[in-house]
C-alpha cells in the first residue's frame, strides 16, 4: 500500500474530554476496570492495564494515559516505583519499557527490539537502589532508573544452558535469582554478575516468584507458598489448590499473597502468630504496599486499596465497563460500543462485557450483567446493536443466548431465547442486525431452520429459511442494498446470500435468494471467505474479504438474469505492480465516510482510501499513529464530527477525520472551527455544516479569493495559508459556498489573526 506522510495534525495529544479533538486529533476510550498492573510512591498510586491511570493521594485527581498521549505502547503487564527520583517503570506485554517522571515519558525500545530466540516476556521486575531488575528469558535485564537507560544484562547461562528468570530478590545485600534451574544468588555489590561463576545454587527447586526482606524469605509455585529458609528446607506455609498464587508483597508484620483463577483472594499471613485471614472476592494480579496499606492491581476492580485485609476501596474513572471492543454502532449521535466477541473460526468467546453507550456529554452507560442487568446472565457475546424509533428499543443479537431486547424508556430487559419470536425452537446464536429504509430490523441467525428475521416497524417477526452448504450453519454481517435486498455474510468460506421477501413479510412464495461465491458465473468473488460488507453512498457494495476487496457495482441488479458479478479492481500503490485491491490482506470491516471514502481496517492496520480506491489517503498502524494494534476488528465514522472509531484487539481508538456528512440544505448555517483562528494556531482548521460535496471560498474583507476548495462530504479543511503559501492578515473573511449546480448556496463569517 502507499504509505503517505503523516503530517503533525495526526499526533496531536487528547487533552481534556470536554474539548472538540482538532482536526487529526487522537482520542483513547480506555477500560480502567481492570488492571494488570500496580505500583505506588510518593503519595501516588499508579495502575496499568490498557493504559496507565494514576491517583494523587492528596489532591484527588486522577491522570490518564494511552498512546494518545504518553505511553509508546499498550498493554502494561508490570509497574515498579523509584523512590529516590520518583520516577516509574512501565512493562509492557511485548517487552517495551517506559519511564515515567513527571508528566515526561522515556522510551527504552531496546530489549523489545532485540534479535534474540529466547523470549524477551517480562514476568517480573523490582526496584532495587536506583535500579529496576527484569526478569525474562533471556536472563535478567537491569535498567538504570536514574540514568533511564539499560545498564546490564545477566544470562544466567547455567550448564551451558540458557536458563528462564522467573523473579529477583533482594536480603542482606545479596541478590537471588528464581530459574528455571533453581535458585541461585550472589553478592549483590558483585560487579560482575554478568558471570555466572559468581552466582550459586543454592535451592534445585523450581519457584517462580520470591518476596524477601531482611528477615524473611517467602517464594511460591503454583498455588502453594514457602517459608524459604534453609537450602532444600523450604516450608509450606499457604495453599489454595483451585486458585494459583499471582503475587505477594511483604510489610513488617505481614505477607499479602494474592491467588487468582477466575476468581480469587487474598490472603494475609501474619509474621508472628503463623495464622492466615483470607480476603474472598478479589481479582489481585499484582501487590504493593505503603506501610501496612496494600494496594491492588485488580482483573475486576482495578486499582483497588485493601486495608486490614476487610476494608476495600476502588479508584478508578468513568470509561466503558470492558477493555474489549469487538463492533461498535453510532444512534442518534451516540456511540454504543459492543463488547461481545467471536473467534477466527466463529466460535464464541463467552463475553459478558454487553454494550456500553457514550453520550455527548462523553458520560459512559453500560448495558450489562455486571451492571445490575440481571436478566443478561445467560446472554453472551453480544455483537451487535440497532434502535428502533417506533417503540424506543435497543435490540442486541447474542452469538450465546439470544436476543435482547432494551427499553430506553423504563430499562425494561426482555431475552429471546425459548421464547423465540420467529420459530418454536430455541433461539440461541444470534449475529447481526440492520434497519432498512422503512424501520424493519433485519436479524440474521444461526444454527437454526430459519436463518434471517425481521421485526417489522409494526413490531410482527417473521423468518425465512436460506439453503447453503456445509454443516456450519452462522450467518453474519448484513447489508441492504438500495432495491431493498438482503446481504448477508456466509461466514466460514461460504460466501454470500442475497435475499429478496418482495416486501410481503408473511407470503415466501414470491421470495428470491441468490448465493455468491468465486467464479465468473457464481458472483466472481476475490474470496469465499467474507468477512465483511458494505453500502457505500453511489449504492455499490463493497466485500471485504481474507484475500482482499470485491465491489458489486450494480446490486440492484443481482437477481436478473445478467447477474451483477463482482469488480476485483486492479489499482497500483507505491511503484508497487498493480494487484487486485488489498490483495491477500483480511479485510475485516470497511466505513463509508461523509466523501464517500472507504476505511479499510485489516490485520496490518488501518487505511483510507479514496471514493474510487485509487489512492491510498493514510495508512495507519501501531508505528506510525497512536493506534495500540494492527488489528482493527472494526470501524465506524460519525456523520456529524467526522471522528473515525476504531474497534483494535487493544480497545477503542479514535481519529478526528476530514469528512463529515454533507447538508441536504443551505441551513445550518456553516461553522469554522476553532474561531476566531488565533495567531498561536497552526493546526487545521475546519469549516463544517456544508452543502454535499460544495464548492468553498474563502474571500478578505476586498473581495480577494483567499482560498478555494471542495468539501468531504460536509467539512472542508483549510491549513491556514493562501496560495502562496503565506499566512493571510488579521480581519474578518468571509465563506461563500455553492453546490454542484448552484441552486444551494450558504454564507459564513469568520476572524483570523495574523
Amino acid at each position: 500500500m502507499r504509505l503517505l506522510k503523516l503530517f503533525f495534525i495526526l499526533l496531536i495529544p487528547f487533552s481534556a474530554a470536554a474539548q472538540e479533538v482538532p482536526i487529526g486529533g487522537w482520542q483513547s476510550y480506555l477500560s480502567f476496570n481492570s488492571a494488570t498492573s500496580i505500583a505506588v510512591g510518593d503519595n501516588k498510586v499508579y495502575s496499568g492495564g490498557m493504559g496507565l491511570l494514576t491517583y494523587d493521594l492528596i489532591s484527588k485527581e486522577y491522570k490518564s494515559y494511552s498512546k494518545v498521549n504518553g505511553l509508546n505502547d499498550a498493554d502494561v503487564v508490570k509497574l515498579g516505583y523509584n523512590p529516590s527520583n520518583k520516577t516509574v517503570i512501565i512493562a509492557y506485554d511485548n517487552s517495551n519499557i517506559d519511564i515515567l517522571e513527571g508528566d515526561n515519558f522515556y522510551s527504552l525500545p531496546d530489549l523489545k527490539n532485540a534479535n534474540v530466540i529466547a523470549s524477551k516476556k517480562i514476568s517480573n521486575l523490582i526496584v532495587y537502589n536506583d535500579r529496576a531488575y527484569l526478569s525474562t528469558g533471556i536472563g535478567i535485564v537491569v535498567v538504570d532508573m536514574l540514568k533511564k537507560e539499560f545498564f546490564a544484562t545477566y544470562a544466567m547461562i547455567i550448564n551451558g544452558e540458557q536458563s528462564v528468570v522467573f523473579d529477583v530478590a533482594f536480603a542482606n545485600d545479596s541478590i537471588y535469582a528464581l530459574t528455571s534451574k533453581g535458585v541461585y544468588g550472589a553478592s549483590a555489590n558483585n560487579n560482575a554478575l554478568e558471570d555466572i561463576s559468581n552466582w550459586k545454587s543454592l535451592d534445585a527447586n523450581i519457584y517462580t516468584q520470591a518476596e524477601f526482606n531482611n528477615n524473611s524469605k517467602f517464594v511460591f509455585k503454583d498455588s502453594i507458598v514457602y517459608d524459604w529458609g534453609l537450602q532444600n528446607n523450604s516450608i509450606p506455609i499457604y495453599t489454595n489448590a483451585s486458585i494459583p498464587v499471582t503475587d505477594m508483597k511483604l510489610t513488617n508484620t505481614y505477607l499479602h499473597i494474592g491467588c487468582f483463577k477466575g476468581g480469587g483472594l487474598v490472603a494475609r499471613y501474619d509474621l508472628n502468630n503463623k495464622t492466615i485471614n483470607e480476603k474472598f472476592g478479589l481479582g489481585p494480579l499484582q501487590l504493593a504496599s505503603q506501610d501496612e496499606t496494600i494496594w491492588i492491581g485488580d482483573a475486576y476492580n482495578g486499582c483497588l486499596r485493601l486495608e486490614n485485609n476487610s476494608d476495600q476501596t476502588t479508584y478508578k474513572i468513568d470509561g466503558p465497563l470492558s477493555g474489549e471492543a469487538f463492533n461498535l454502532k453510532i444512534i442518534n449521535e451516540d456511540v454504543y460500543l459492543v463488547s461481545g466477541g467471536l473467534d477466527n473460526i466463529w466460535g464464541p468467546t463467552f463475553s459478558l462485557g454487553g454494550v456500553n453507550r457514550l453520550d455527548k456529554n462523553k458520560d459512559w452507560k453500560p448495558y450489562s450483567y455486571f451492571t445490575g442487568l440481571n436478566d443478561l446472565i445467560n446472554t453472551k457475546d453480544i455483537l451487535d446493536v440497532v434502535y428502533d424509533p417506533v417503540s424506543k428499543n435497543l435490540f442486541m443479537p447474542a452469538y450465546s443466548g439470544g436476543l435482547v431486547q432494551f427499553n430506553t424508556v423504563d430499562n425494561k430487559v426482555v431475552t429471546y431465547t425459548n421464547n423465540n419470536p420467529f420459530d418454536n425452537e430455541p433461539l440461541i446464536k444470534m449475529s447481526y442486525a440492520k434497519q432498512d429504509v422503512s424501520n424493519n430490523i433485519w436479524f440474521s441467525i444461526g444454527f437454526s431452520k430459519k436463518a434471517l428475521g425481521v421485526r417489522t416497524r409494526a413490531g410482527q417477526w417473521h423468518a425465512y429459511p436460506i439453503a447453503t452448504n456445509g454443516d456450519f450453519k452462522a450467518f453474519g454481517e448484513i447489508e441492504i442494498d438500495d432495491a431493498n435486498n438482503k446481504w448477508i455474510v456466509l461466514p466460514v468460506s461460504r460466501g454470500i446470500a442475497v435475499y429478496n421477501e418482495n416486501n410481503t413479510f408473511e407470503n415466501t412464495n414470491d421470495d428470491k435468494v441468490k448465493i455468491l461465491s468465486t467464479g465468473a458465473n457464481s458472483g466472481n468473488l476475490i474470496s469465499n471467505n467474507v468477512l465483511t460488507l458494505v453500502k457505500d453512498k453511489t449504492g455499490k457494495i463493497w466485500v471485504g474479504t481474507e484475500k482482499g476487496i470485491s465491489i458489486f457495482n450494480c446490486p440492484e441488479s443481482i437477481f436478473t438474469s445478467q447477474g451483477c458479478p463482482a469488480e476485483n479492481k486492479i489499482v497500483q500503490y507505491d511503484n508497487v505492480a498493480a494487484a487486485p485491491l488489498f490483495e491477500n490482506e483480511s479485510v475485516n470491516t470497511i466505513a463509508i465516510d461523509g466523501a464517500n471514502r472507504k476505511w479499510v481496517g485489516t490485520n496490518t492496520g488501518a487505511y483510507l482510501i479514496s471514493d474510487d480506491a485509487e489512492s491510498v489517503v493514510y495508512r495507519l498502524n501501531s508505528n506510525n499513529s497512536p493506534l495500540p494494534s494492527n488489528i482493527i476488528n472494526h470501524i465506524a465514522v460519525h456523520p456529524t464530527t467526522g471522528e473515525v472509531y476504531f474497534c483494535t484487539s487493544k480497545g477503542l481508538y479514535s481519529f478526528r477525520g476530514t469528512a463529515t456528512e454533507g447538508n441536504l440544505a443551505a441551513t445550518p448555517a456553516p461553522l469554522v472551527f476553532p474561531n476566531p483562528v488565533t495567531s498561536n494556531y497552526t493546526g487545521t482548521i475546519a469549516i463544517k455544516n456544508i452543502i454535499t460535496d460544495g464548492d468553498v471560498r474563502i474571500i478578505d474583507a476586498a473581495g480577494q479569493l483567499v482560498y478555494r476548495t471542495k468539501a468531504l462530504g460536509g467539512q472542508a479543511i483549510w491549513d491556514g495559508k493562501t496560495y502562496t503559501g503565506h499566512r493571510p492578515q488579521s480581519g474578518v473573511y468571509t465563506i461563500l459556498i455553492n453546490n454542484t449546480d448552484g441552486s444551494l448556496s450558504q454564507k459564513g463569517t469568520f476572524t483570523f489573526m495574523f
